[in-house]
């Protein structure tokens, strides 16, 4: 099992569980005015991890670390 120490919304580093990390991405649609968005595609990653309230998608950059348990 994984698991990773990363800092919350409250700013308290935290350890929890770490499943992996995930891309998210989106279509985004062109819009219909004159010199509106062309559209494309948003992708970004995130990282799955196991919180108090389940599984919850967090930031990369809020990690600290990962570790393995035996």
């Amino acid at each position: 099992m994984k698991k990773c120490m990363y800092k919350n919304n409250n700013g308290d580093i935290v350890d929890r569980e770490f499943f992996g990390f995930y891309q998210y991405s989106e279509v985004l649609r062109p819009e219909p005015v004159v010199y509106g968005h062309k559209g494309g595609v948003r992708a970004y990653p995130l990282a799955i991890v196991m919180g108090d309230d389940g599984i919850r998608y967090i930031d990369p950059l809020d990690i600290r670390c990962i570790y393995e348990v035996d």
